[in-house]
């Protein structure tokens, strides 16, 4: 009887490790995302401002709007992500704030995940390509990681 609960048990933990795993690769970063959602509902943030996005970099910038001050910054980091990741969530963390200029960090992790210099410049022309469309032209100025620039 208790084998079949330990048992019953570890079948159902990994079950459930295992539908976890299959959302991530789904929708990786989901849960970094809904947070910056449900951030941005509970206190809009600022219009017109310097977005920051990208990888653990800007993440783990806690002195961002003091270093930045008086420029308004809004830090849509987000650790571990490729390029890819920016383009797949944009529409939740780069075209709701019409942001003035946007500071981009990616590359570093797509290189290290095998992805080729041309690989990630293709997925930084399909940014630009939703910046472009969503944002307009003559939206904000983008400026790219010095490291994703040599890896182009």
């Amino acid at each position: 009887m208790i084998v079949r609960a330990v048992a019953a048990m570890a079948a159902a933990l990994f079950a459930s490790s295992a539908a976890a795993r299959a959302q991530e690769e789904a929708a990786p970063f989901a849960a970094a995302i809904a947070a910056f959602t449900a951030a941005d509902r509970a206190a809009p943030p600022p219009a017109c401002a310097t977005l920051f996005v990208g990888s653990s970099t800007f993440r783990l910038w806690d002195t961002l709007a003091q270093d930045m001050a008086p420029r308004k910054v809004i830090n849509r980091g987000f650790g571990g992500s490729q390029m890819e990741h920016v383009s797949l969530y944009f529409e939740e963390i780069v075209a709701p704030y019409k942001p003035r200029e946007i500071l981009l960090y990616e590359g570093d992790n797509d290189i290290a995940r095998g992805k080729t210099a041309e690989d990630v410049a293709a997925d930084v022309a399909a940014f630009m390509d939703m910046k472009t469309e969503a944002l307009g032209a003559d939206s904000g100025a983008l400026r790219v990681d010095q490291a994703l620039r040599a890896a182009r």
